[in-house]
C-alpha cells in the first residue's frame, strides 16, 4: 500500500507546490489539507480528480479547533498517517494532534517534514551570534 502523506496548505504556495511535485510521482495517497472544502476540492481538481490517492481534509493552522476534528478524520478513515507536512507556524500544535497516527503507523520510514520559504533563514544569518544551532 502506498503511504498516507497530510500536506497542510496543500491548497495554495509552498503546500500547493509540494503536494503537486509528489503527487506527479504517483507513489503516495495524499490528504490534501486546506481551510475549507471548496479549497481542498479545488486543489484536488488542480492536481488531478481522477485520482482516487488525494483526499481533503479541511484543516486550518489558525484555528487550533479545527485541528483535532482533522485527526480524528483521519484516524477514523485511515488509521494511521505515514508523513506529517506542516509549516513553521503549526508544528507544535500539528505534531501535537497527529503524532498518535505517526505512531500507529506501519512504514518503516515515517516522518514528520516541516516547511518553509528561504526567508526564515534571514533571522539567522542576521542574528548578533554566528551559531545555528540551538541547546536542546
Amino acid at each position: 500500500m502506498k503511504p498516507l502523506i497530510l500536506i497542510t496548505g496543500a491548497n495554495r504556495g509552498l503546500g500547493y507546490a509540494t503536494a503537486k511535485q509528489l503527487a506527479s510521482t504517483g507513489k503516495y495517497r495524499h490528504l490534501i489539507g486546506a481551510r475549507t472544502q471548496k479549497t481542498a476540492q479545488d486543489a484536488i481538481e488542480k492536481l488531478g480528480s481522477a485520482s482516487n490517492d488525494l483526499t481533503p481534509v479541511i484543516l486550518d493552522l489558525n484555528i487550533d479547533e479545527s485541528i483535532k476534528p482533522a485527526a480524528a478524520f483521519i484516524q477514523e478513515r485511515f488509521g494511521s498517517l505515514d508523513f506529517l507536512e506542516t509549516n513553521v507556524f503549526g508544528v507544535t500544535v500539528v505534531t501535537d494532534a497527529f503524532i498518535l497516527l505517526l505512531r500507529a503507523s506501519k512504514y518503516p520510514d515515517r516522518r514528520i517534514v516541516n516547511v518553509t520559504s528561504g526567508l526564515g533563514q534571514i533571522g539567522i544569518a542576521y542574528s548578533p551570534t554566528s551559531e545555528c544551532s540551538a541547546k536542546i
